[in-house]
């Protein structure tokens, strides 16, 4: 939600009973699995339905996400814009970069 005051996008509060099964979100599923990139949004075409369900009911015009594997474990950084996908998009090549390395934090 935005703050009215400053206009930044500030997190409300999370419903921590809430679960987002895999086998829904087929794009999610695939990139937790493979470690692949994807992105989608309201006004692309080829995105996952059910992602787009999910950006309207967020909130949110995009997202983008990448899956990540380290010692056994599997890890899904997903970073959403109110703005659109052009900005994420152009972070793409990074992504993966900061995915690994805040899994190897700990090393």
């Amino acid at each position: 939600m935005r703050d009215q005051i400053s206009g930044l996008s500030v997190l409300g509060k999370v419903d921590t009973t809430a679960v987002y099964p895999l086998a829904d979100y087929p794009a999610t599923a695939r990139v937790v699995a493979s470690g692949e990139v994807f992105l989608a949004a309201v006004d692309l075409e080829d995105s996952d339905p059910a992602e787009i369900a999910l950006l309207n009911r967020l909130g949110y015009r995009a997202v983008l996400a990448v899956g990540v594997t380290d010692a056994g474990h599997r890890y899904l950084l997903e970073i959403y814009s109110a703005f659109g996908h052009v900005e994420l998009a152009a972070i793409v090549p990074h992504l993966r970069v900061l995915a690994r390395y805040c899994t190897t934090l700990n090393d």
